[in-house]
């Protein structure tokens, strides 16, 4: 019986890969790519933001004619899918609304500075988080302002001395989560202040960069870390994806140099949950001299075992947040 033309291409498209994993000498890579997943053929739906070359990406690898890629304002990193079929995407300005389908700008605010972080909050309301570096006067700041859709803040909260921040989300009991660290001293935690910029619960990081957290319904929190400088420095940082428990432990973690040592993972930011399977999707930023150097989203199932990835280094350059549709 003759062999079906895209069955026998399939097979040697698995013939090459395998050869390449071979000749590479990565060989538990090898075994993991068809054990877990690499073999099949799974497709996602995702929006990504490229903060390299300020674009949002819709990559659609089920019909891959539906994919799009629109001009974004600089400074992008954040991004949350909102009512009415539209994705919101922080910039530095502000914050602006895209049609799902077409890539259309909508609704946007731009009359703040170096914001890093956007979310839509229940009462329609928008939490942008935002900083100021520190004077002689006067501490570093980073501030969640609460905004309207006209534009107009309604209440902000302001936390002294915390730097870098990244992204922040506000929780269900008014408190707001983001990681960050104390005037540029490099050790990083997740922070949760409440109204009043209070911090009421505070966490290493285990020596990593962080990015993003938020909070599961049992209480855990999950964050993700990367390395501090360029690279990965063994025994002092780490590419994870975390989940904490409320006393401090790592209860879970997924990535990891030394479990992925062939993955060519940089410097993990954003990370997104797939909705069938609970598997994490993590952006792996190419940013700090790591350009072309690897892929630019990564998947682990729930045994941390890497099942996909997606590296296009002429649709993107370094993609700093991702958000998995299906």
């Amino acid at each position: 019986m003759k062999q079906q033309p895209i069955l026998a291409t399939r097979r040697l498209v698995s013939l090459l890969i395998a050869a390449a994993f071979l000749f590479s000498g990565c060989k538990k890579d090898l075994l993991d790519y068809f054990k877990d997943g690499h073999g099949r053929d799974i497709k996602h739906i995702l929006y990504m933001v490229d903060n390299g070359r300020s674009n949002l990406l819709f990559l659609n690898q089920k019909n891959p004619t539906m994919s799009w890629t629109v001009p974004i304002p600089a400074g992008s990193r954040d991004l949350q899918l909102v009512s009415n079929n539209k994705v919101l995407v922080s910039h530095v300005n502000g914050a602006a609304e895209y049609d799902r389908t077409s890539g259309v700008k909508g609704w946007s605010i731009d009359t703040f500075s170096t914001v890093s972080s956007a979310q839509r909050l229940p009462n329609g309301n928008t939490l942008l988080g935002w900083s100021m570096t520190a004077t002689e006067k006067t501490p570093a700041t980073v501030m969640f302002s609460e905004v309207n859709r006209a534009g107009m803040e309604v209440s902000r909260v302001t936390v002294n001395n915390i730097t870098t921040l990244r992204l922040a989300r506000r929780l269900q009991n008014g408190h707001t989560l983001f990681t960050g660290d104390i005037n540029n001293d490099l050790k990083f935690y997740v922070f949760e202040v409440d109204m009043t910029g209070a911090i009421v619960w505070q966490q290493s990081l285990y020596g990593g960069r962080g990015y993003v957290a938020n909070r599961l319904d049992n209480g855990d929190t999950r964050a993700s870390i990367g390395p501090i400088k360029a690279l990965w420095e063994p025994g002092k940082d780490d590419n994870k994806v975390l989940q904490i428990s409320p006393a401090g432990n790592i209860v879970k973690y997924w990535g990891g140099m030394a479990d992925h040592p062939n993955a060519r993972l940089r410097k993990f930011s954003g990370f997104s949950v797939v909705p069938k399977n609970g598997n994490i999707v993590v952006a792996n930023w190419l940013g700090d001299a790591n350009i072309g150097t690897g892929p630019h989203a990564v998947e682990f199932d729930a045994n941390n075992k890497l099942v996909w990835s997606w590296e296009d280094h002429t649709a993107a350059e370094t993609i700093t947040n991702l958000l998995v549709v299906e």
